[in-house]
């Protein structure tokens, strides 16, 4: 009998432990400002500016490729056209994670393999957190005159 109490004791404890069962979290957002500083490249260079936010720090383009169902991407920033000096995103639908390697991207040619960084995310390492229903605020600045080094020194071996 008192076998029985035992395992009905620890199946009560796991039951009453799981508070969403089998349901994923709640996703959360990602919103902010990005103010645009420096001479934009030419308007034929900029085919597409995302902001992206990933749970990893990439260390090539092939790295944003691979994960990128990882990635909270926005749509395109550059609607408007060149020589905006600022531009304002919302991310809904984002994985509760913390992210460590987030900016802006410039799409320079047709295909998605064609990117590089040209504003990185700096305050607190570079890191921060999107939790279960919360929206995270980002704000940062892209300067044509001085892009971000890519890969990030963090990549050096």
């Amino acid at each position: 009998m008192n076998r029985i109490h035992l395992v009905l004791l620890i199946l009560f404890a796991v039951i009453s432990g799981c508070d969403h069962g089998f349901e994923p979290p709640e996703r959360g957002k990602i919103s902010g400002t990005i103010i645009f500083k420096g001479k934009w490249p030419p308007a034929e260079e900029v085919r597409a500016l995302y902001f992206g936010a990933a749970p990893f720090t990439p260390c090539s383009v092939d790295d944003i490729v691979a994960r990128f169902s990882e990635v909270a991407l926005s749509n395109d920033l550059n609607a408007s056209g060149t020589g905006i000096e600022e531009a304002t995103f919302s991310i809904s639908d984002v994985n509760p994670a913390v992210y460590v390697y987030s900016g802006v991207y410039l799409q320079y040619g047709p295909t998605v393999l064609e990117i590089k960084p040209v504003g990185v995310f700096s305050e607190n390492n570079g890191a921060f957190i999107v939790s279960s229903g919360q929206t995270t605020e980002i704000d940062l600045t892209v300067d044509f005159d001085q892009l971000p080094p890519f890969p990030p020194a963090s990549c050096s071996p």
